[in-house]
């Protein structure tokens, strides 16, 4: 079995790319896009086994995207916002989410959570 591919989502370059560096380094195939449209036009060709989706992007938010995401695949969707409100976990639960963290976070909880939801879907 090849490398794991996981989507990155965020229109913020720095934390994009500080994610991939990581994940790479931890053995991840990494794809990573600067908005949500990025993100539905590349979903099908790159099939990744996870995303990291920012919810404040401009053009198509995360919650969009989400919901888009869910009239295809099953793909794990953990939510990386730097939104703390209880009601903006539970939307993320609602349009489909499998897990949320808000930022900053640390690189090692990421990588656990990660493993955690793709483990979930090898069930």
């Amino acid at each position: 079995m090849g490398k794991q591919t996981i989507m990155i989502v965020d229109d913020e370059a720095g934390i994009r790319d500080i994610m991939e560096k990581y994940l790479v380094q931890v053995g991840y195939h990494i794809v990573a896009v600067k908005n949500g449209q990025q993100a539905l036009d590349h979903l099908q060709s790159v099939n990744p086994d996870l995303i990291l989706l920012d919810i404040e992007m401009p053009g198509i938010d995360g919650f969009t995207v989400c919901k888009e995401v869910r009239k295809l695949s099953n793909v794990p969707i953990i939510f990386l916002t730097v939104r703390r409100d209880a009601a903006d976990r539970e939307k993320c639960f609602q349009v489909g989410g499998n897990d949320f963290m808000t930022k900053p976070f640390d690189f090692e909880t990421l990588e656990l959570r990660i493993k955690e939801n793709l483990n979930d879907t090898m069930i």
